[in-house]
């Protein structure tokens, strides 16, 4: 761990036919040979072309086989992007769960419930409150109507503070300010903002937040579109990457 899928040329489908076209090592239990398939639709895509579409209330996505002598799914979370399609709703749930026999619909365990909306959102899963026997991560559609589509998603050890979602950006033709919304700072952890030009290599020395703000007071270009990313260093010393978002600065006048 982690693993990580985009569903892209990377993760191999079974077969070239539709009914198939699921990600290698995972298997699934369907409706119809239509409703659990790597969709090729950039539309229906996060990032890149595919994703995993999912449809009916009794399909089910299962991911490989965890070696439960090693690793305890109760130790483990999910994020991924998702969201539902339906012309008469705006929401939806999925199901996630684990199973004792990927070929048994009925040994699926529910964890936890999570309500998708109709455009892409992140989303994590811990699977802390499983206590069962099986090996088999797996999700499901809370809903008979519609579509799920699932896009870079990642099977890791349960953080010890959380992710940054969401952040706000102020900027000048020089200067950026980044600020993290209040209510998911945490007591104990720190946080550092990384900052780079759009697809630099690497990144420029981190900023501190102070109170949840941080600065970046001058060198930037002017009118330039960068990368950032905010990094919480929980109590226990070890890191969490948030999610990679963008700014872009002021538009200098011409002299």
């Amino acid at each position: 761990l982690p693993r990580f899928w985009d569903f892209e040329s990377g993760n191999v489908p079974l077969s070239s036919s539709s009914s198939n076209k699921i990600p290698k090592c995972w298997q699934h239990i369907s409706n119809s040979a239509y409703s659990i398939y790597v969709s090729t639709s950039s539309y229906d895509a996060y990032q890149g072309t595919n994703s995993l579409e999912i449809n009916y209330t009794n399909d089910i996505a299962i991911m490989p086989e965890i070696d439960t002598d090693s690793i305890s799914i109760s130790d483990l979370q999910i994020s991924l992007f998702a969201f539902y399609d339906y012309y008469y709703s705006n929401t939806s749930s999925l199901i996630f769960g684990v199973m004792t026999d990927p070929t048994n619909s009925s040994s699926f365990e529910a964890v936890d419930t999570i309500d998708i909306n109709d455009s892409y959102a992140y989303y994590e899963v811990q699977f802390e409150g499983y206590v069962g026997t099986g090996k088999w991560i797996a999700i499901k559609p809370g809903t008979s109507s519609g579509s799920f589509y699932m896009d870079n998603l990642t099977l890791e050890h349960k953080s010890s503070c959380a992710k940054i979602q969401n952040s706000t950006v102020e900027t000048t033709i020089n200067s950026a300010t980044v600020t993290i919304a209040e209510d998911e700072i945490e007591d104990g952890v720190a946080y550092q903002l990384y900052y780079k030009e759009n697809n630099a290599a690497s990144w420029e020395e981190p900023v501190m937040f102070v109170d949840g703000v941080a600065q970046i007071e001058s060198g930037l270009k002017h009118s330039t579109v960068y990368d950032y990313m905010i990094v919480s260093v929980c109590s226990d010393e070890s890191e969490v990457e948030g999610l990679k978002k963008v700014f872009t600065t002021t538009c200098a006048n011409i002299t």
